[in-house]
């Protein structure tokens, strides 16, 4: 099986510092077309497996939505998402790693 780097627009990476307030965090990114189904991609959270994914299709840009249902737990989690290449045995993957932060209550003061 050949792991492949899902492709995505540079223009909306996000930042993986996430707070209580912010928990479970949404992952929406930009996608560029490739030789995979959009409606087959599958994203899922550190301990949680599966999780709500949706992907909207406008002309050209396709966006990817994911949200874990329940707060993400420990000081680091990820979400990985994948889709089946029209390449046999290939996979299109993307990880997106989220790290605790303080709460912004946490910051007064400073």
């Amino acid at each position: 099986m050949l792991s492949l780097a899902l492709p995505l627009s540079s223009s909306n990476l996000q930042e993986p510092l996430i707070t209580p307030e912010n928990n479970p965090p949404k992952l929406v990114i930009d996608l560029i077309a490739a030789d995979y189904d959009p409606k087959r991609i599958q994203c899922f959270a550190s301990q949680q497996g599966a999780i709500d994914t949706k992907v909207e299709k406008t002309g050209d840009k396709i966006t990817l939505t994911a949200q874990a249902s329940n707060p993400l737990t420990g000081a680091r989690a990820r979400y990985n998402c994948t889709v089946p290449s029209a390449q046999s045995g290939s996979y299109y993957w993307y990880s997106q790693p989220w790290q605790m932060g303080l709460s912004s209550d946490d910051n007064e003061g400073y």
